[in-house]
């Protein structure tokens, strides 16, 4: 789950690499699309100097982007449809060894045999595929993954905010593996629910960051604890 993983860590949810081996809760409802009024593109305010990117939510898709720099060699540099391009080997979901990615330059100059440079790294995640929401209540539970593993990210919506935690990894580490180190012991609804009412025991509420969306919704997000 590198690849996942590594964005999600730059959205300061992420504690560990610990994952499920099925979508959670068990017991939930499973959405095939995110509710309408969270649908918009979140960002940092203008004030704000947040590096976290962004979020866009449509109907049934969800995708992460942020500017990151890059130095490499100019043999990874073309032009695809006028758009200034740039290749990189990565480690990305469910795959084994590096594959080749093509991301698009948003700024760079040519030194010698090198590029340097920023690009847009988006990250696209699809409801039924790579993504699942799962209705638990009140709550909602957005599973990152594949066969390979997911990891459950718990969303409160309250009035106009949409707050985001992760599982604490205390608690995780109590559950069952299987041998490929993937958490058997599945969740219920209820395990949900009792999550958020003690928050303070199972989940992560350190400080947070706050994306904003033209729509009136506030995400926010908060980081592991220290």
């Amino acid at each position: 789950m590198r690849n996942t993983l590594s964005m999600l860590v730059l959205l300061v949810l992420v504690s560990s690499c610990s994952t499920f081996q099925n979508p959670q809760p068990i017991d939930g409802i499973r959405l095939d699309s995110f509710p309408s009024d969270w649908q918009g593109k979140y960002a940092c305010s203008a004030e704000d100097s947040c590096d976290i990117g962004y979020y866009l939510v449509t109907k049934n898709t969800l995708e992460f982007g942020v500017e990151e720099d890059i130095q490499t060699t100019k043999a990874n540099y073309f032009l695809e449809n006028g758009k200034h391009m740039v290749k990189r080997y990565v480690n990305d979901l469910g795959t084994i060894g590096s594959i080749e990615k093509h991301y698009e330059l948003t700024n760079f100059e040519f030194r010698n045999d090198s590029i340097f440079g920023t690009y847009i790294n988006r990250v696209l995640h699809q409801l039924g595929k790579n993504l699942h929401l799962i209705k638990s209540g009140q709550v909602y539970v957005l599973n990152f993954g594949n066969d390979s593993g997911w990891f459950p990210i718990l969303i409160y919506p309250l009035n106009n905010e949409i707050r985001m935690y992760s599982i604490k990894q205390k608690y995780m580490d109590k559950l069952k593996l299987n041998d490929q180190k993937q958490i058997v012991e599945n969740l219920t609804v209820h395990d949900i629910n009792h999550f958020f009412a003690h928050q303070s025991k199972y989940l992560n509420i350190g400080s947070k960051k706050e994306l904003f969306s033209s729509n009136g919704k506030t995400l926010q997000l908060f980081e592991v604890e220290k």
